[in-house]
């Protein structure tokens, strides 16, 4: 069983880029432990996430919005692989962060 179900499984941004965008990911923990989860991402200089890390009581819900900032478009275009984008969400069981949380956030690079 995986520690958390993300819905949906793909995010869409449409054409034109010269306006912010946003999109929501729910976040389900089916397991009857705490899980963290931290949003990691390839291209930061055009997303903008929040919450970007939290904890996820079981069984319970949370909503992540994820903002495409606006940008050139015609300027990404001279690197076709910058326009593929790629956003993860990492997972760890509470219990193995005692105490103070702080360092999952630091686990796990951009």
């Amino acid at each position: 069983m995986d520690l958390l179900s993300v819905n949906p499984q793909l995010l869409t941004f449409y054409a034109p880029y010269d306006r912010s965008q946003r999109r929501m990911l729910i976040l389900l923990n089916p397991t009857n432990r705490q899980v963290l989860f931290k949003v990691t991402s390839n291209a930061w200089d055009h997303y903008h996430v929040s919450p970007n890390a939290g904890k996820l009581e079981p069984y319970c819900t949370r909503e992540v919005i994820i903002s495409l900032n606006n940008f050139d478009y015609c300027a990404d275009l001279d690197s076709p692989s910058s326009l593929l984008h790629q956003v993860h969400v990492r997972t760890s069981r509470s219990h193995q962060w005692r105490g103070d949380c702080s360092h999952f956030q630091e686990s796990f690079p951009q």
